[in-house]
């Protein structure tokens, strides 16, 4: 797999015609954020068009084989690499774990029943990623696919993908 990347201005009101156009089409939009820390913040991730998944229930297997699954996941995509030298930034993994798999792991035996239908370890890689810099006030949109595309191809995907007349 190749990762395509390109950094552009972007409006930020836009990032609502990015989730309006997606949620038709895309079973799944992941939205990271590290904002918490005011004037600490970083990169806000958005991701969607997933491309592989590692879903897991608690009852299934115990928390060392899980650990164990999530490690074999991370080393797959851990080596792709950006060869894109203006743009130092990779595609993210959105990742839940649950408050009972933190028990599991820590041997908090926990005997009451699960109140939600969800997968208590979710990983998910994303074909499409939009990346907000905090501090530059850029945005930059990374692709992964099994070929390179040019600047102008990647910013013409990203504008058909969303639907949006200019990005300036």
């Amino acid at each position: 797999m190749k990762i395509n990347s390109t950094r552009f201005k972007y409006q930020n009101s836009d990032v609502f015609n990015l989730v309006r156009s997606l949620d038709k089409k895309n079973k799944n939009i992941f939205f990271l954020d590290n904002s918490s820390s005011i004037g600490k913040e970083e990169k806000s991730y958005i991701g969607w068009n997933v491309i592989d998944s590692l879903e897991l229930f608690l009852g299934e297997k115990k928390a060392e084989k899980i650990i164990e699954e999530i490690d074999t996941f991370i080393d797959k995509w851990s080596s792709i690499i950006n060869e894109d030298e203006e743009v130092d930034l990779m595609p993210n993994l959105y990742i839940y774990l649950s408050y009972d798999f933190g028990e599991s792991i820590m041997g908090i035996t926990n005997n009451k029943e699960k109140q939600d239908s969800f997968f208590d370890v979710a990983i998910y890689v994303c074909k499409d990623n939009l990346i907000y810099d905090c501090h530059t006030e850029n945005y930059v949109y990374i692709n992964i696919n099994d070929f390179v595309m040019s600047k102008d191809d990647l910013i013409l995907r990203f504008k058909r993908e969303i639907k949006l007349k200019d990005t300036q």
